[in-house]
């Protein structure tokens, strides 16, 4: 699923859906961002998912071309 989500570029934050069966709260926010950053990160270093980080210094997630 996670894949899937990242055929569109993606914030850390965008993929929750992907991730999590319920609604991140704010008292969840942190932890459930630093769970989605380590599923990304796994990804990148397989050499399944890139990041490039935009202007605003916001990075931003896609899946590397035919992995999906």
């Amino acid at each position: 699923r996670l894949l899937r989500t990242l055929r569109q570029p993606s914030r850390s934050i965008d993929v929750f859906g992907s991730l999590f069966a319920r609604q991140i709260g704010p008292e969840l926010l942190g932890m459930a961002t630093a769970e989605a950053l380590a599923h990304l990160n796994y990804l990148e270093r397989r050499g399944l998912a890139r990041r490039q980080q935009d202007a605003d210094g916001v990075e931003w997630w896609t899946a590397v071309e035919g992995t999906q």
